[in-house]
């Protein structure tokens, strides 16, 4: 075979290959990588090299669109140009696509350097805790018999909150009246039974962690009851002949689940169950009411009376006692005109009607949609109009007294909201003095959020900043625009406009945003942008988990904290994991509550860097 054909043959061929190969990847590894900045369109914000070891990659959520307002749209972006991506060094695993500079222009309301202020240390760990424990509670009735049903329930002590509700589920054995709960952390514990016929039972108990159960032996005490005497009088002299109660249990441990200011809800258990209402007669004799109460256990009693159209109130909380009665002078307070009624609604005395008539500024017609009268803005509870016809509201039987009146009529995106006060024959007529609130919503062009995914937001109209009588429109940026703008008629008065997005890959900037309306109006410019979810796990220095927590992000430091914010603070569970989802991407102070109850003085302050969009984990952070 000759050379030439030698080298024609497939062995020759197929090492040259090879070591062409070997030495072009020999000089691109010499070479090193360049920064590359993000394709346009690329998915999901954050490249995988670019992704660190605690950011993932959100799914798609297709957005949904509502309606509202006509909109008109705006193409134009106001703001300054980026900076191209960076070539001359490596890219830092910690960059978002943000910072890598994929477009040039586009609206930045975000501040760019965070207010300064305190900043601790984070000290975080890669491992969480594991839940290793287990409770073996064995439940008895008297007589040593174990109780065939029982319900139980746990609780956790949190620190400056009170008991916080496990949602751990406990399970039977197998063996009748024996029950456990596993994967608990180390913690105080309440451990609560409650069986069909007897008064129900409680336990602390401490676990210190570690792979080990702890027995818990809880004994059902038998439906004990003690009898109160009550005699009461006017503060102004005189007795009452008939009078209201109000009756709430109260339960037999106390808490402060409410949140530090004010925003969570408290467990069942806790808020206490009603315990009755009615109107009772007193005995002319003896001048007495007689009830029976629950052993071991607090009730609440709302009293009130009426006297010559003045209304009379006093309120006192009894422990009951087993077996005795206990007596007690109740002295009816006078009210006055414009204190608000003790019993909700339900206060002894006769009901009025009040007629309510409306007309607008601008002279249009006024057609009602929904009239009610409400104790406070943020009630859970109303009284409706009787009948609406046209601009007029009557309520043929409401009890006097102060309310805030709340109507909603045709033509106006949020209700007009009135305090006033309701005697009998109330005839008034109210004025609807009308502004206008232009809301213009911006798309921010720094990324693109995932495929499928509509630029839709939600703008909420909360009068008086309350939630209860908010109004809120589902609106989209047009694909092709980078705005919307809308218009809304409202009436004159104070507001905190909320918005947001019904999806959690979306956000928007400002959140909350209070504003006092006259009838000039007002013009207020948001950012819409991609968001991301924001996960830790709070722990104390022996690496046991923190329930209880609250968190806010905010880019105000400590100290700085906007009273709008208070709204926007997060309960962490009690397992001390802390989820936030739709949180803005970019530089933010993290802030965290553990012992404090001071708004503006957090017990740590953090400043993190949140992804585009996806999830930051932060892993198990030291809070205590």
């Amino acid at each position: 075979m000759e050379w030439r054909e030698k080298l024609r043959s497939f062995p020759v061929i197929a090492a040259g290959v090879i070591l062409l190969a070997f030495v072009i990847g020999a000089i691109l590894g010499v070479m090193g990588p360049s920064a590359r900045p993000l394709p346009q369109g690329a998915p999901q914000g954050e490249t995988d090299e670019a992704r660190g070891p605690a950011v993932k990659t959100g799914k798609s959520d297709p957005g949904r669109a509502g309606s509202g307002t006509t909109a008109t749209t705006d193409s134009t972006g106001a703001g300054g140009a980026r900076s191209g991506p960076t070539r001359d060094k490596p890219r830092d695993p910690r960059e978002t696509p943000r910072d890598s500079g994929n477009t040039t222009v586009g609206q930045w309301t975000r501040p760019k350097d965070l207010k300064p202020g305190r900043k601790d240390t984070m000290a975080a760990r890669v491992d969480v805790p594991v839940a290793q424990s287990s409770l073996l509670v064995t439940v008895k009735k008297p007589g040593e018999y174990a109780a065939e049903q029982a319900t139980l329930l746990l609780d956790i002590q949190a620190d400056g909150l009170g008991w916080q509700r496990v949602s751990a589920k406990a399970q039977p054995t197998g063996k009748q009246g024996e029950w456990r709960y596993s994967g608990l952390y180390a913690g105080s514990y309440l451990v609560t039974a409650v069986v069909p016929g007897y008064n129900y039972a409680y336990q602390t108990v401490l676990v210190p962690g570690g792979m080990q159960e702890i027995a818990v032996n809880i004994d059902m005490p038998p439906v004990q009851y003690g009898r109160v005497a009550l005699m009461f009088s006017f503060e102004d002299g005189g007795r009452p002949t008939m009078v209201y109660c109000l009756r709430a249990e109260k339960g037999g441990r106390e808490g402060a689940l409410a949140g530090r200011f004010g925003r969570q809800e408290a467990p069942t258990a806790q808020q206490g169950n009603s315990g009755g209402l009615g109107n009772y007669s007193i005995p002319s004799d003896t001048q007495t009411l007689l009830f029976a109460v629950l052993a071991d256990r607090k009730e609440h009693f709302t009293f009130s009376a009426m006297r010559d159209s003045r209304r009379y109130s006093a309120q006192m909380t009894i422990a009951g006692k087993a077996n005795e009665e206990q007596r007690f002078d109740v002295n009816l307070k006078l009210l006055d005109a414009a204190d608000p009624d003790p019993t909700g609604g339900h206060f002894a005395k006769e009901a009025v009607k009040a007629v309510f008539t409306f007309t607008r500024s601008d002279s249009a017609a006024v057609t009602l949609r929904r009239c009610n009268l409400r104790q406070t803005p943020d009630s859970a509870t109303y009284t409706a109009a009787s009948t609406l016809e046209g601009n007029k509201a009557t309520f043929l039987a409401v009890q006097p007294g102060n309310y805030f009146l709340v109507a909603e009529a045709d033509g106006l995106s949020a209700a007009y909201v009135k305090s006033l006060t309701v005697t009998a024959g109330t005839e008034m007529p109210l004025l609807i003095e009308l502004s206008s609130l232009t809301l213009r919503v911006t798309r921010d062009q720094g990324i693109e959020p995932p495929p499928g995914v509509k630029w839709n937001y939600r703008a909420t109209l909360r009068p008086l900043a309350s939630g209860s009588i908010e109004t809120f429109y589902n609106r989209e940026i047009p694909a092709g625009s980078n705005s919307d703008s809308t218009t809304y008629t409202v009436p004159v008065g104070s507001y905190t406009v909320v918005m947001g997005s019904s999806n959690e890959l979306l956000a928007c900037e400002a959140p909350s945003t209070p504003i006092t309306l006259t009838r000039e109006g007002a013009n207020l410019s948001f950012t819409l942008r991609t968001a991301s979810t924001l996960e830790f796990v709070c722990i104390d220095s022996y690496t046991n988990p923190v329930p209880g927590v609250e968190f806010l992000v905010s880019y105000s430091p400590a100290g700085q904290i906007p009273e709008s914010e208070r709204t926007r603070v997060e309960l962490g569970g009690p397992d001390g994991r802390c989820i936030l989802k739709g949180a803005t991407y970019g530089r933010v102070y993290l802030h965290v509550w553990v012992t404090s109850s001071d708004f503006q003085a957090p017990d740590r302050t953090y400043e993190i860097d949140l992804p585009s969009y996806g999830v930051l984990n932060l892993g198990a952070v030291t809070v205590k």
